[in-house]
């Protein structure tokens, strides 16, 4: 007998509805004091998403912008741009980069990095916003380049790696206060000849301010023009110098309210219209029965489904703090030691529906016993569909710590440059699932008159899940509510050792090469809660623990060929060995023409690939309910455009494949 109507989950899409309260920008010392942004109020008809800034960040710097002056000593600095190790007197490499400066960033009113780069129209498809609820990654920022997901794009804090966050896909990108950021460089080309695994889509490399000398302040608040949606932002960036070095101090704080589903007309209700049908409205099946709250009497279905918008949460709430803090001494007039620290804690929480029971798909089935004093049929029934309401929204949250550091030395020899680094950053999550079901508890619940025997003491009690909302008591819900805790943790430690200096020189341009060696160990660690890795939960993820770590060894070369005045040639490969993933060689040629002044032509070729996440090797096996949509399930009318698609969710197990 089946019993109830299938249930779906909600799709959110979100939109922006902004109110600038106010945005103030404060610089003294050595710093020019820049006008605060103009208020501006936008709407559409999608969903809400946080207030953003309250303007696109102004046109980036082309990377053929040159490379500005010493003020000391009055000659152009070589530096190294995103795209190439070799250290250049200018931005311009044969890779398309797009850079934000400190002026663009301030300008734009952003709060965070991804308002930043979100912006870039090649900035599409899988990026996630610390907003949306269905975002995870305990409040994670990521951005995903040129269509593919984030997983394919490399974040990088001046030349180096990050810490993947809790998912174990991709790292924060908010994990440093916009006040410490010099720029922001985006490339949007392939580069795993350069940095290895990942850089596919391409590289966003974060450069934090040094040898500046002042006080930076701002503040943000936000509300959205229904008055909800408070967002605050506070950022604090103080430097100072001396004769032999420097030291950047970076504070954050931001918070952001929740706006609940019910609160905007687009994500009021769960139904979405269809092209299915000529109403508009997506139909579905009516092949279940129901049970009528008012008498307890079986009765057809009639397709009316749960609103799951009365009680979800269309933006989660959020609470951010971060300080980043950097120095570098000159050891002597060729060597300088540096450091790297930053810490960051995000707090996140938000709600979901009532977990909903689908006795036929759970691991093993679910029987409602015939004589179970609350079924009034008289036979054991084994598929039905209740949501239990009276036991409140799951709430939901996560906490996350992001810690990284970094120390090193760097230094001249000669025409040649080099640094040596270590580099450690680590994640560590707790994500907490409140309200949800013991399983086991359940199925003693629906048995017979005795199946709780020696567990009434413990409070056991039969459940009844076959009346409408209302019916399960205080007694019943006190014995199926559950509180489910996992905690994650990655880290990454690497140590590298690069170098790039000129190994020949013509009139035209000189040859400069580029080589390195790096070595990583990389771990991941989610310790899932002890009823859901015994498959006990019902309205939680029930996985197993997952653990996995891997070692990496690469070596890089790279050469900048000038051939005459308007043409160079870029050539780089990189081969890196993975303990657990095997070997990967990568090549990439670049091509640079410069006919006149002002026109620049370039070109590249390269390979790239992307080890698989430790989470996709070694993740223990987890259920899942996928949806299904079977928009032809009556084949006659597919052609008309009428018919009557049904969606259901399926159980789908699914783990790790270290093979």
């Amino acid at each position: 007998m089946q019993l109830g109507a299938p249930m779906r989950n909600p799709v959110i899409n979100p939109v922006s509805f902004i109110l600038l309260a106010s945005l103030v920008s404060v610089n003294v010392y050595a710093q020019t004091e820049e006008a605060a942004p103009t208020a501006t109020q936008t709407e559409d008809a999608q969903a809400p998403l946080p207030p953003a800034p309250p303007s696109p960040p102004a046109p980036p710097v082309p990377n053929a912008a040159p490379v500005p002056a010493n003020a000391a000593t009055g000659k152009s600095e070589v530096i190294q741009v995103t795209g190439s190790r070799i250290k250049r007197k200018d931005l311009d490499v044969a890779s398309p980069l797009t850079i934000y400066g400190r002026e663009e960033i301030q300008n734009s009113g952003a709060e965070t990095i991804t308002d930043v780069v979100k912006s870039l129209p090649s900035a599409v498809g899988n990026s996630v916003t610390t907003s949306t609820t269905n975002g995870g990654g305990a409040g994670a920022g990521n951005i995903a380049l040129r269509g593919l997901d984030s997983t394919s794009t490399l974040v990088l804090i001046n030349g180096r790696r990050l810490p993947v966050d809790a998912n174990g896909d991709s790292p924060d990108l908010n994990s440093i206060p916009v006040g410490a950021i010099e720029r922001i460089e985006v490339l949007q080309d392939g580069a795993s000849a350069i940095y290895g695994s990942d850089a596919i889509a391409g590289v966003i490399n974060i450069i934090t301010r040094k040898n500046f000398e002042g006080l930076d302040a701002s503040v943000y608040f936000g509300r959205s023009h229904k008055g909800d949606m408070d967002t605050k932002n506070y950022d604090l960036a103080y430097g100072v110098t001396g004769d032999k070095g420097s030291m950047t101090l970076g504070l954050n704080y931001y918070t952001q309210d929740k706006v609940k589903s019910r609160d905007r007309g687009v994500s009021r209700t769960a139904i979405r219209p269809s092209a299915a049908s000529g109403t508009g409205i997506a139909f579905i099946g009516d092949d279940a029965l129901t049970i009528d709250p008012a008498t307890g009497a079986q009765q057809d279905w009639n397709g009316s489904r749960f609103n799951y918008s009365d009680i979800t949460d269309a933006i989660m709430a959020q609470d951010r703090k971060s300080i980043f803090l950097s120095g570098e001494y000159e050891l002597s007039s060729s060597v300088k030691a540096f450091i790297e620290t930053s810490f960051t804690n995000t707090e996140s929480q938000w709600n979901s529906a009532p977990v909903p029971i689908f006795t036929s798909q759970e691991t093993g089935g679910i029987t409602i016993a015939a004589d179970n004093p609350f079924n009034p049929y008289g036979v054991p029934v084994t598929d039905a569909i209740r949501r239990l309401v009276e036991l409140g929204p799951r709430d939901q949250s996560a906490s996350s710590d992001t810690l990284r550091f970094v120390a090193g030395l760097q230094g001249e020899i000669g025409k040649w440059n080099w640094d040596i680094a270590a580099n450690h950053g680590e994640v560590d999550t707790i994500s907490k699932n409140d309200n949800i079901i013991n399983k086991s508890n359940l199925i003693v619940g629906l048995g017979g008159p005795g199946a709780c025997g020696g567990l009434t003491a413990l409070g056991c009690v039969p459940v009844n899940i076959l009346g409408g909302p209302g019916t399960i008591d205080a007694a019943q819900l006190d014995w199926l509510r559950l509180n489910a805790t996992d905690y994650a943790k990655t880290y990454v430690n690497s140590y590298t050792f690069n170098t790039s200096g000129q190994i020949a020189e013509f009139n035209w341009g000189s040859v400069n090469m580029a080589a390195g060696v790096e070595v990583r160990e990389e771990s991941y660690n989610n310790q899932t809660d002890a009823n859901s890795e015994k498959y006990n939960t019902i309205g939680n993820t029930n996985q197993k623990s997952t653990k996995g770590d891997r070692d990496v060894k690469e070596i890089y070369v790279e050469f900048g060929v000038p051939v005459g005045k308007f043409v160079e040639f870029d050539l780089a490969a990189r081969y890196s060995d993975y303990s657990d993933f095997g070997d990967s060689t990568n090549p990439k040629f670049g091509l640079k023409i410069t006919p006149v002044q002002g026109l620049t032509v370039r070109g590249t070729y390269g390979t790239g690939f992307r080890a698989p996440g430790l989470t996709e090797l070694y993740q223990g096996s987890a259920e899942n309910f996928a949806e299904l949509i079977d928009v032809c399930q009556v084949p006659g009318t597919c052609a008309a455009g009428d018919s009557d698609p049904t969606d259901f969710q399926w159980l789908v197990i699914q783990g790790g494949n270290p093979e």
